[in-house]
């Protein structure tokens, strides 16, 4: 005689199963740690200028190229956690760039969302109390709040449309916000 539990039992089975491949086809399970530290690239928009991650020497470098060679600019120490050069836009003379910081749920405004380096040098930080009274609101991942749409580069200056539908505008060289809150 068949044991009518066993039915039961792979039903559960199958169904756990698809429930752990409808989550990740949806990207639920897309949170995930970060990489281990290795080195990247980021392209100005011309491809004229390469900020490079270098791990091991523990800084970014900013290089001009030059008939295909790279030549170093300026650099920044220590080294930045950039999710692989993917935060990091590069101005189109090679002498600025901006980090986009990642806050995590819960830990308050006071965590920076965007850092302006200029020929080496941070010349501005801004911190989500910076522009938002509240995070309430702001869409979330499984365990960062997502506080920009898009960001672009347009003559130097960083486009960014928040989650909250605001358009702000940000000098590369200085940091400063050229728009209103």
């Amino acid at each position: 005689m068949a044991n009518p539990r066993a039915g039961l039992v792979l039903k559960s089975v199958l169904t756990g199963w698809s429930l752990a491949a409808v989550l990740l086809a949806t990207g639920a399970m897309a949170d995930a740690p970060p990489p281990p530290p290795s080195d990247w690239d980021a392209w100005s928009a011309d491809k004229n200028f390469v900020a490079h991650g270098d791990v091991a020497a523990n800084k970014i470098v900013v290089m001009r190229i030059v008939r295909g060679k790279r030549e170093p600019m300026w650099s920044i120490s220590p080294w930045q956690n950039t999710f692989l050069g993917q935060s990091v836009l590069l101005s189109g003379d090679g002498q600025s760039f901006v980090i986009f910081g990642h806050p995590w749920i819960g830990s308050g405004l006071d965590q920076p969302i965007l850092h302006f380096y200029h020929l080496g040098k941070m010349v501005r930080q801004w911190t989500l109390a910076d522009l938002f009274a509240t995070t309430t609101g702001l869409q979330t991942s499984i365990s960062h709040l997502l506080w920009s749409k898009t960001a672009s580069l347009e003559n130097e200056t960083l486009k960014v449309t928040t989650n909250d539908g605001r358009d702000l505008s940000f000098d590369m060289v200085t940091g400063d916000l050229r728009t209103p809150k």
